[in-house]
């Protein structure tokens, strides 16, 4: 079974001469039964040109949507009409070309997209390639080569994230610091250590109970001569006042 067109010719989109564009790496025009096609020297310089087609609709004519891109806007035989992707006097099926647009990217059809934006253009133009081709088109390209395409446009892919949380599995690459020396990172990262105060010592009852024998033996002298104080002073008192008492009586004072 030969191989689709577009894989023959590094031609991801089919795109065909304008005889105005001059694009990079094309070797020769090939003529077929089904039109002329452009044939480029390596996969990449096809995947360039099917990036700036699709930025230059977004750019020029405002085709900020898939059904805008693939099926034109504004009203056919008008001067507002721009022609889309795949119009229907090139023998294509327009709505069918979109819904599977729709279905591979996840993309509504009126969506409004940025075809500067690689999470943008790039899965509208592999989901617009395997229209073309009838398959995937990562039975025959890789991302390197699509990337590079895209990147030859300023459409890069956003830089990796990696999750803060949890063990990563796979392989882990080493850092290089500026002296030169590799440092490995360990996953999961370590978990701070948080710095515990020291527990308060624990107190035996039987020092209790002997510390407080010795304080009663300390102060029991002073106890016993502060009781026989007290005992004197309210004897004292006792005298004194049965003695007033027995003045007043003689006194005959009530």
């Amino acid at each position: 079974m030969s191989l689709p067109l577009g894989v023959q010719f590094n031609n991801p989109l089919n795109v065909r001469p304008d005889g105005k564009s001059n694009w990079q790496g094309v070797i020769a025009i090939e003529q077929t039964p089904s039109g002329s096609f452009l044939h480029f020297d390596a996969p990449p310089k096809g995947w360039r040109c099917a990036a700036g087609n699709v930025i230059a609709h977004f750019d020029r004519w405002g085709h900020n949507t898939i059904a805008g891109l693939i099926g034109g806007t504004g009203t056919r035989g008008q001067p507002d009409y721009r022609p889309g992707w795949a119009p229907k006097e090139d023998r294509n099926d327009p709505d069918e070309y979109i819904k599977s647009v729709v279905k591979d990217t996840g993309f509504a059809a009126n969506a409004v997209l940025n075809f500067h934006s690689y999470a943008h253009l790039k899965p509208v133009l592999v989901a617009m390639a395997k229209v073309e081709q009838g398959k995937s088109p990562y039975t025959w390209w890789n991302d390197e080569q699509i990337n590079w395409g895209l990147e030859q446009y300023g459409v890069v892919p956003p830089p990796s994230i990696i999750k803060k949380a949890g063990p990563i599995v796979g392989t882990v690459t080493a850092a290089t610091t500026a002296a030169g020396t590799a440092i490995t990172p360990s996953y999961p990262p370590p978990v701070p250590t948080v710095p515990v105060p020291p527990a308060s010592p624990s107190v035996d009852p039987s020092v209790v109970i002997e510390h407080a024998q010795t304080l009663l033996q300390q102060i029991a002298p002073y106890v016993k001569w502060g009781g026989i104080a007290l005992m004197v002073l309210l004897a004292a008192g006792f005298a004194w006042h049965w003695w007033n008492e027995r003045k007043k009586r003689k006194q005959g004072v009530s």
